[in-house]
């Protein structure tokens, strides 16, 4: 007796598990920064209504060929990372549960995928209609995936790497999301996305790596920032170079600010606990009080604002 998946597991688990869009474009940065990226970029091709709108998430890593592609995309649940050394660039990978395929289909009705692995080799292209798996009387395995190779992907200057372009979006982004909104947070669902890719940034960041990620749309909303994603450190070691006693000051005010540190230590979210690997020395779960010392400043500081948040 074996299981014989229905193919609307697929369509069920994009809708269901991946509950945060941000979650899942996330994913996708996770995934990039593993393929030794440098660099990414985030593009909302945003219009009137959202099933006219389209997303593209573009990166500059190691990109994939047809029988990578089939080994990892079309095996859902499966992912090589788990205990995997780390990268050629020293990166400990964190993108661990291969949730990038149900992650797509949780941001738009249609998907596709460009990769290849040098300037040299044709883009492999691979598409997706979510839809098609909404079919009860189906396997898994009964829905074909049409795939082809292509000359040019739709990014200019993109040399190789991966592109995954997400068609049909199910949300508007630059509009306020319902509910109520917690202390801190932005207004539109772009300027949220800022946010917790800067959150994600930092610890990916925090020993020096090349990696930066680039957020485009074309939102008027003011609040809708764009260009280069950066850390909330960033601005406070400019002003330190320039008035020196000034951020003496704000420093030891945020010392008498810090939050207290639980006596066990501060949880770590299982959707963190790649991320802060590296910090969590001994491998308990927790960040005790000397571990968020050792930290960055800027990865520090997100720790004391997620603790406050928990506390309010």
């Amino acid at each position: 007796m074996r299981f014989r998946p229905a193919a609307r597991l697929q369509y069920l688990l994009s809708e269901q598990l991946v509950s945060d869009p941000n979650v899942a474009i996330l994913e996708f940065i996770k995934n990039a920064y593993d393929a030794d990226a440098t660099d990414v970029v985030v593009e909302f091709q945003l219009a009137d209504e959202p099933g006219d709108s389209a997303l593209i998430i573009a990166d500059n890593g190691g990109g994939m060929d047809r029988d990578s592609f089939e080994q990892n995309w079309m095996h859902p649940g499966f992912s090589e990372k788990i205990d995997a050394p780390p990268t050629s660039l020293s990166r400990i990978p964190v993108g661990e549960k291969g949730l990038g395929r149900l992650a797509a289909g949780r941001l738009g009705e249609t998907l596709d995928v460009y990769s290849r692995r040098s300037p040299s080799s044709p883009w492999f292209h691979a598409f997706f209609r979510w839809e098609d798996f909404n079919d009860k009387d189906k396997l898994l395995d009964e829905i074909p995936i049409s795939w082809d190779e292509v000359d040019a992907a739709p990014v200019d200057d993109l040399a190789a790497g991966t592109v995954v372009h997400i068609r049909g979006l199910s949300l508007k982004w630059d509009t306020r999301p319902p509910g109520r909104r917690a202390k801190g947070r932005a207004m539109t669902r772009i300027g949220r996305l800022r946010q917790d890719l800067e959150v994600l940034l930092l610890p990916l960041t925090a020993g020096g790596q090349d990696f930066t990620i680039r957020l485009l749309h074309n939102s008027s909303l003011s609040e809708d920032a764009e260009g280069f994603v950066i850390g909330s450190g960033a601005e406070a070691i400019e002003e330190e170079d320039e008035a020196p006693e000034e951020a003496e000051r704000e420093t030891a005010a945020e010392e008498d600010e810090k939050p207290p540190i639980p006596p066990g230590g501060v949880v770590i979210p299982e959707r963190l606990k790649p991320l802060f690997r590296r910090f969590d020395t001994d491998g308990d779960g927790r960040l005790s009080a000397a571990e968020i010392e050792k930290m960055p400043t800027e990865v520090r500081e997100r720790v004391y604002e997620f603790i406050r948040y928990r506390h309010e």
